[in-house]
């Protein structure tokens, strides 16, 4: 018979005894343990962190700027040719060979 056992780390923080007081009755209030409470709290923070970092939001007007320029883009200028001739000639260096 097998277990499915999921693997756990620790997390400990030093409070002030008022944030050790405020957080343990926010738990009660919640009818939480307040180990529980505190991995939700942090875990709901995170994605929205995460999610700021990672999203970008842009007005309409911003947005359709965007597609017009994706859409029609500059022709490429001597230095972006260049470089686009240097990253194939590293890629192209570098490729993995295949093993017989």
């Amino acid at each position: 018979m097998t277990t499915n056992q999921t693997r756990t780390t620790r997390v400990s923080a030093r409070v002030d005894p008022e944030t050790h007081e405020r957080i343990t009755r926010a738990a009660e209030f919640s009818g939480r343990s307040m180990n529980q409470f505190l991995v939700d709290a942090a875990t709901k923070m995170a994605k929205e962190v995460v999610e700021e970092a990672t999203t970008i939001r842009l007005t309409n007007e911003e947005a359709d700027r965007m597609m017009e320029v994706l859409n029609n883009p500059h022709p490429a200028n001597t230095r972006l040719r260049e470089a686009a001739r240097r990253h194939a000639d590293r890629k192209h260096r570098h490729k993995p060979q295949k093993s017989r």
